[in-house]
């Protein structure tokens, strides 16, 4: 049976000889009422709550094993980064110091060809 609440008659009830007692009552039917519903919807809820619970754990573990795979990819790329900077970098410096090398070596051979002209 269905719970049905009629305002009128609750006024009328309170204003009587009921009182207090009247809205007693009706809080008590409310709170059966609310009872029943809940116990007939609680297990069917909780085989929900229970199967959500388990999806979100697979979502959870498929996340975390793929923010890993992303966190190891980023460090493996910047290690090959960083291995790559060195090696430009060392390439750099020994082409700035072999053309040092090789201007010097034209000043020199550009002065004994003009003291061989001479």
């Amino acid at each position: 049976m269905a719970y049905s609440l009629d305002l009128n008659k609750l006024v009328h009830d309170i204003r009587g000889p009921k009182g207090v007692a009247a809205i007693t009552e009706e809080l008590v039917k409310i709170r059966s009422e609310f009872s029943r519903v809940s116990s007939r919807f609680q297990p069917e809820a909780e085989k929900k709550l229970k199967e959500l619970q388990k999806n979100m754990t697979v979502v959870r573990k498929s996340f975390e094993s793929r923010v890993k795979k992303i966190e190891k990819d980023i460090q493996s790329t910047l290690k090959m980064v960083k291995k790559s900077a060195n090696k430009a970098e060392s390439k750099l410096q020994s082409a700035i110091k072999g053309k040092t090398a090789k201007v010097s070596r034209k000043k020199t051979s550009a002065k004994k060809t003009a003291k061989r002209s001479r």
